[in-house]
């Protein structure tokens, strides 16, 4: 805290320094606290961000010039950070600032809860807060909420003077807090302005910065009630001098375990809510739910909560905007911002930061886990020893599935959650039916949010199958690839009917260790997946996010990002079992492992033989063994049968409808002239111009009727994205024979 403190101080010639400490979890669900140090000084470049903890690092050499340094002291905390079993991160933005952070796992103190949790005050305490700085003022606010008070927040005089003008009756305020300094004018000067307005004024509590202040206001004293506090002490005698007071005041303090929390649940996935509300079943809670974040904005107007719970990827709108609007409305209504907790599934920083930056008070990643829910509930909805018993349970979700329907389904899921079972199961077929329906549709941005909730719904149930379907769909969505959506899909709807996938068949030299301790240290030299036809456009997809999740992977190892990675190696893991990538299988187990482990390098090591894996790997496209020219195509009278391959000895007729046969010259012309053109490209290696003239020829091979011919070219397609050399090769030349042996008629009628 230190060094990182007086970093910040160093870098920030204008602005302020913050230091917070707030309650928070790790990744497995134990409690940890979560420090913060935030300065709005010159910031780190982006690029630079992955080398700041790296000893002699700094962020540019005429930093060391300017404000000297040796480039240890970041080296040096990540250091104590990891020996004491926490984690360190930073975000920047040049000329704007950086905040540092970092989780150390800490027990809590039970004996000091337990006597906290019985000093809490009346929930109509009636407190204003007169602060001009923004961090300091967000400060105090939380502190007092975290004992049941919602504080009003003014930074100036005038403003303070209205609202005690309009303070009476029920609506009167108990005490005033006052900075040493506000707006400029010392607070003691801010008292005396206060007292010369000849109004009925309530207690003040002035905050000073030394002992020797105390003294000094003796006089003051003598015309008003007042109470000062060392600014080192705040947050332990604010509350002790709130609670004289009050008691004073005849107002009876109550126990904490009295109110319940009133909580907004914000999600479009019925399944999804269920869950939460399973989890939070007899606590002392009042849980209101909200389908999307219009209905949340509304609900959130209507009644005051203590925290939402927010959903980021919702229809009719999303939570990042029904977060800035409850931001915007709280900014004109209210003297407080209500802790609203953003809900994702998406793993990475940036989207992370979008949340922050939309208004979002922390980051709860899905699949949500009971112990995180529970403990980030406790932080910023007071301090108690745990959530309390009541008597009665959250209220339950209208409209619940009987438990009796999809009993049949094979399909299992978290026995934790088997009561939700027939919920969850019903939910995944709607959005089933309406992928369906948005394929046929080409909606696309339809297709990509329902793939992410079921991306999501499939890890918070532990089906892991169902949320590597949900995956490949929203990312294919996203770059608009039908066919491997329509392969996905179907992947999809073979599990739930049976409860087993599609695999395809890896071979490679050497089995895979049972002891995965026994991973070997490099790949075998030969490892070849074979893919049947009903995975044709998928594989390829499948093979491009894994490269792509490797270099995500290497660059968090690069960070010490250790659970960005922990979550990637437990997705591969998923991948390997649902589609049958034995050796991605066990590399993702013993990555997540090792990401656990914090042990860096075994993760490079693990890292270096996926890329190996991915290197080496062949991919072989099997057709069916009604996959030939002459069974898609009819043949020619007394030449050929079906079953015969393209390059036997018979030809192969194919019918054209009148309209377009007088096009076949043309249509064979382009054929031509695209397998040179491929055969160009791959001398070349520029696999770019293979895949999309593979993808050309697959849609005019259709088009025309030559069906044979659009099979041909999808697996061009599919081998050029995997870079397979020979694989294309041959498919030109399977290409080139059934051109030259090919019969075009007209078709009759």
């Amino acid at each position: 805290i230190i060094n990182l403190v007086g970093n910040a101080i160093k870098f920030t010639t204008q602005g302020g320094v913050s230091l917070g400490v707030a309650e928070s979890a790790m990744d497995d669900g134990s409690p940890c606290c979560l420090f913060s140090v935030k300065d709005t000084g010159i910031g780190i470049p982006k690029s630079k961000l992955h080398t700041i903890f790296e000893s002699f690092a700094q962020a540019d050499s005429s930093t060391t010039r300017e404000f000297g340094g040796t480039g240890l002291g970041l080296a040096i905390t990540k250091k104590l950070v990891e020996l004491m079993g926490g984690e360190i991160s930073v975000e920047s933005e040049p000329n704007r600032g950086t905040t540092f952070f970092f989780k150390l796992p800490l027990a809590r103190d039970a004996q000091r809860q337990k006597a906290e949790a019985k000093a809490v005050l009346p929930v109509d305490t009636r407190l204003l807060v007169l602060e001009d700085f923004p961090v300091a003022n967000e400060s105090i606010s939380n502190l007092v909420r975290s004992w049941g008070v919602m504080p009003l927040s003014r930074t100036n005089v005038t403003q303070a003077m209205d609202v005690l003008t309009k303070s009476s009756g029920e609506s009167a305020l108990q005490a005033v807090l006052i900075d040493s300094v506000v707006d400029g004018e010392p607070g003691i000067d801010i008292v005396h302005t206060l007292l010369g307005q000849g109004m009925e004024l309530p207690h003040f509590i002035l905050l000073v910065d030394s002992a020797q202040d105390l003294a000094t206001f003796s006089d003051v004293r003598d015309l008003a009630p007042l109470s000062c506090i060392l600014r080192s002490e705040r947050n332990t005698r604010l509350r002790t001098t709130l609670l004289d007071l009050i008691s004073a005041g005849g107002k009876r303090t109550v126990d904490q375990a009295e109110r319940a929390w009133k909580i907004l649940l914000v999600d479009d996935v019925e399944a999804n809510r269920r869950v939460v509300e399973l989890f939070l079943k007899g606590r002392n809670l009042s849980l209101v739910q909200a389908e999307n974040g219009k209905m949340a904005v509304e609900k959130f107007i209507q009644e005051p909560f203590d925290l939402v719970l927010m959903d980021m990827e919702m229809p009719v709108m999303d939570g990042l905007e029904a977060t800035r609007r409850i931001r915007m409305w709280e900014k004109e209504k209210r003297d407080y911002k209500t802790p609203i907790i953003a809900l994702t599934a998406h793993a990475f920083q940036e989207h992370r930061q979008k949340t922050i930056d939309a208004g979002c008070t922390e980051f709860l990643a899905k699949p949500i886990k009971k112990q995180a829910l529970l403990s980030t509930i406790d932080q910023f909805c007071g301090q108690r020893e745990s959530l309390v018993e009541a008597s009665a349970p959250v209220d339950s979700i209208p409209g619940a599935t009987p438990a009796s329907s999809f009993a049949d389904s094979p399909v299992q899921i978290d026995p934790e959650l088997e009561d939700l079972r027939p919920l969850f199961l019903k939910t995944v077929r709607d959005f089933q039916t309406q992928i369906a329906e948005a394929i046929d549709a080409g909606d696309f941005p339809s297709m990509q949010r329902a793939g992410h909730s079921l991306k999501g719904l499939g890890s918070t149930y532990a089906v892991e199958e169902i949320s590597q379907s949900g995956k490949i769909i929203e990312a294919a969505a996203k770059g608009r690839q039908l066919p491997v959506i329509v392969e996905a899909a179907n992947h999809l709807a073979f599990f739930m009917d049976t409860g087993t996938t599609q695999k395809i068949q890896a071979r490679s030299e050497g089995d895979i260790p049972e002891d995965l301790d026994q991973l070997p240290v490099a790949a075998p030299d030969n490892y070849t997946v074979h893919v049947g036809p009903e995975m044709s456009e998928l594989i390829p997809f499948l093979m491009d996010a894994m490269h792509k999740d490797l270099a995500l992977m290497n660059k968090s190892l690069e960070q010490s990002d250790f659970a960005t990675i922990r979550r990637f190696g437990q997705s591969h893991k998923g991948f390997g079992l649902t589609y049958g990538f034995e050796h991605i299988g066990v590399l993702g187990e013993k990555i997540q492992a090792a990401a656990e482990a914090r042990n860096q390098g075994r993760l490079r090591d693990l890292l270096d033989i996926m890329a190996q894996y991915l290197d080496r790997v062949e991919i072989v496209y099997e057709t069916r063994q009604d996959f030939t020219a002459e069974s898609m195509e009819e043949p020619a009278a007394g030449t050929s049968q079906p079953g015969d391959t393209i390059s036997g000895t018979g030809d192969v007729r194919v019918e054209v409808d009148a309209e377009l046969y007088e096009l076949v010259p043309l249509f064979l012309d382009t054929m031509h002239t695209n397998i040179e053109e491929m055969r160009q490209a791959l001398g070349t290696k520029n696999f770019d111009v293979i895949c999309r003239h593979g993808h050309s020829q697959k849609g005019l091979g259709s088009t025309y009727g030559f069906d044979y011919l659009g099979q041909l070219g999808a697996q061009i397609e599919a081998a050029g994205m995997q870079k397979n050399e020979t694989g294309v090769h041959a498919l030109l030349d399977e290409m080139c024979a059934y051109l030259k042996k090919v019969q075009v008629v007209q078709r009759e009628g």
